[in-house]
């Protein structure tokens, strides 16, 4: 049986993903992927002024979780030295905002590689799966006790199951879409497949600090690479099955 693609086995029409063309690589990313950030903040300080200065960069969103909320979110996927200048520029100068229990960092991860199968989702849905323990202890272990982060170990059976063995496209499009009814969001989203075309790991706490930023993309960046480096998840199935 050949090779079921990613793309092919959860949307009708392939994503395209509008991205800027100054992409040029750099060498302190693991891999030279389109990446999207978005960083929540409270009381920013200027903020109109300062999304016009980001404005090639950076869009504004206002969000109403959020005590006088304003949600930064990369104009547009970005790689390389493009991502390197965005960060740059939002990190330019000491942005005056607020940071709480409810403002939190996403981060997401271009997922339409043309060539990505669906067996390399599965190996990087079931590393995720193993190190989500981990990644919140490195990224905001609190995180995961709220309803917009929760830890894979709180998903159904039946929808994991669906997204790590069906071979039928509706049912594995039912499992990424998820229960429309259910008000949980998870640290590692797959939602994000339909919508943007991206995985989204919303695990990370707000921050100011630029350097812990780029930390957490180089993180993600490093477990997708790991994920897709197993052609077949038949090994990391065995060690989610596989008592501590």
């Amino acid at each position: 049986m050949p090779e079921q693609m990613l793309l092919s086995a959860i949307h009708e029409r392939q994503p395209k993903i509008v991205a800027n063309e100054a992409n040029d690589r750099d060498p302190k990313w693991p891999l030279h992927e389109l990446m999207g950030v978005e960083i929540e903040t409270e009381d920013f300080a200027y903020a109109n002024e300062v999304a016009e200065e980001l404005h090639d960069y950076w869009t504004t969103h206002h969000d109403g979780s959020l005590r006088n909320g304003t949600e930064w979110v990369t104009r547009y996927p970005f790689a390389g030295k493009a991502l390197t200048t965005a960060i740059n520029m939002f990190f330019a100068k000491r942005r005056a905002y607020n940071m709480s229990e409810r403002t939190s960092t996403h981060i997401h991860i271009n997922m339409t590689d043309e060539n990505l199968t669906l067996d390399q989702f599965r190996s990087l849905f079931c590393l995720a799966f193993i190190i989500d323990p981990a990644v919140f202890r490195i990224a905001d272990e609190n995180r995961k006790w709220c309803s917009y982060c929760c830890p894979l170990t709180d998903m159904s059976e039946e929808r994991l199951s669906t997204l790590l063995s069906s071979d039928k496209k509706t049912r594995i499009m039912a499992a990424i879409n998820g229960d429309k009814n259910e008000d949980k969001y998870y640290g590692f989203n797959v939602v994000s497949l339909r919508k943007h075309g991206t995985l989204e790991f919303r695990h990370f706490s707000c921050t100011q600090d630029k350097e812990q930023l780029e930390s957490w993309i180089k993180l993600v960046q490093e477990i997708k690479k790991a994920g897709i480096s197993f052609d077949n998840p038949k090994v990391m199935l065995e060690m989610m099955n596989t008592p501590d």
